[in-house]
Parts: C-alpha cells; structure tokens; sequence
C-alpha cells in the first residue's frame, strides 16, 4: 500500500524561511551600501556629519598631496569606512580592513593591530592579503618613516611578496616623514627661513604674487590632471618649495629638490 504524504507545506515553509534570510541580508547590504555611497559629493564638513549621525565617529585623517583620506568607526556595525576627501567634497568611501581604525578582526572593541601604515598606501598591490606581507611593509614603513637604514631581511628569490612589501612600505615611510616634516626648510643652526605653508588654501595669483615677495622666483612650471605645479627658489635662505595649484587656489606646497 502506498502512503502519499503532501510535503509541499513543507518545502513551502522551508523555501519562506530561505526567502526571509535572503531578504534580510538583501536588506542589511542595501543599507550598508547606502552608507556608503550617499555622502559622496557632499561637502566635507556635511559629510562628516551625515557619516557621524549614522554612528560613525572619527579615528584618524591622513593628508596625501592631492586629498585627505580619513577613518571611521561604528560600533554597531563592527565597520571600518575610509573617506577620501578632494577639493573640499567627499569624492570616495568605502568599507576597508579592520586595522585602518585601529580595530582587530577577531575581537573589534577591545584589541588593536599595532599599525602605522593604513591599507590605502598600498596602491595596486594586495599586500593586506595576508597578515605576513602587511607585516613585511608595516617593517619597512617604520624604518622609513623613523629614518632607520634600509634593512630588508627578506630575500626576493623565496619570499618576493614579503621582499617587495619592505621596500614599497619603506619607500612609503619616507614619504610620510617627508610630509610631517614639510614645513622644515632643511637647513639646521640659525640659517634664515621664509615661511611659506600660510599660503595653502589661499588664492592662486595672490600667493604666487606673495611668495615672490618673501624672496622666490620661479624656477619651473607645468600641468598635469588640472593641477598647476610651480617650483620656486630662495637664494637668500636657499629653500625650494613647490606649489600645488588647482581651480586658482594653491592647496598644497611642499619641499621640493627640483631647483637645480
């Protein structure tokens, strides 16, 4: 004898409680990627406080020549976001790695990754893959950044991922120190130095105007991407400094090697 059993409320219920997961998860991501793509193109500052009010606050900001890029943190959403700020708008955010707001991924209230490298440094390379080559160019950052002698410990026939993070991360120290320490003209003792970096955010043809008054000239100029490079030299306190110039404001200057 045959013994028919209707399984269709069965598989009903069950195909129900799949949809309502799926749709929860639609949902959580919908809303995650509303986060983050909705402040784009907002002022700053507006932006800041829309990212603040859905309950981000604020870790750190890292200042490149051509943008500010800064990290935030939810609590509830166990989330790190990077924005990345250019002419004075919010042109970027994105989720990014735990460890760009100091958090862990195994426990993201309390333990923190000793990092001083945040991932955005690491350009095209996938060096945040695994926690070995991070720590290779986190090594390399520190010795750059702290004017340590280059030592790169790994050899580049076994191990070319964690040879090659030492020397991007040691390159990318150099420049950080570099950008910290931009308004030191280079020379030590008592030597005479114009001051220059009060002209950032100002006009463009005032401060050019200015800066030959403080005793520059001009030594080069060209474009690239709509930004106006000028290259200027003091004989008198011998500094070279570079300006960055775009939509007639300078929005960066910085010590520069290019005067001769």
């Amino acid at each position: 004898m045959l013994i028919h059993i209707n399984l269709k409320p069965k598989i009903m219920t069950i195909f129900k409680k799949i949809t309502v997961v799926l749709l929860l998860l639609f949902v959580g991501t919908a809303f995650s990627q509303s986060i983050m793509t909705d402040v784009v193109g907002e002022r700053a500052s507006d932006g800041e406080r829309m990212i603040e009010s859905k309950g981000y606050y604020h870790i750190s900001t890292h200042k490149t020549s051509t943008e500010a890029i800064s990290y935030w943190w939810s609590n509830g959403r166990k989330e790190c976001v990077q924005v990345n700020v250019y002419d004075g708008h919010i042109a970027k955010i994105k989720k990014t790695n735990h460890y760009d707001c100091n958090k862990s991924g195994s426990d993201s209230n309390s333990s923190y990754y000793s990092r001083n490298h945040k991932s955005y440094q690491y350009g095209n390379q996938n060096y945040g893959s695994s926690k070995e080559t991070s720590n290779a160019f986190e090594r390399g950052y520190n010795d750059g950044l702290y004017n340590k002698s280059f030592h790169n410990i790994w050899k580049q026939e076994s191990t070319p991922n964690h040879h090659n993070a030492y020397i991007d991360g040691y390159q990318k120290g150099v420049d950080e120190r570099g950008g910290r320490t931009s308004y030191h003209s280079g020379r030590g003792g008592n030597a005479s130095h114009e001051a220059v970096f009060d002209l950032i955010g100002k006009d463009a043809v005032w401060s050019y105007s200015e800066i030959v008054k403080r005793g520059f000239n001009q030594q080069k100029e060209f474009q690239n991407n709509g930004i106006t490079y000028r290259v200027w030299y003091n004989k008198n306190t011998r500094q070279c400094v570079k300006t960055y110039s775009k939509d007639y404001k300078i929005y960066d200057i910085k010590k520069s090697t290019h005067c001769f």
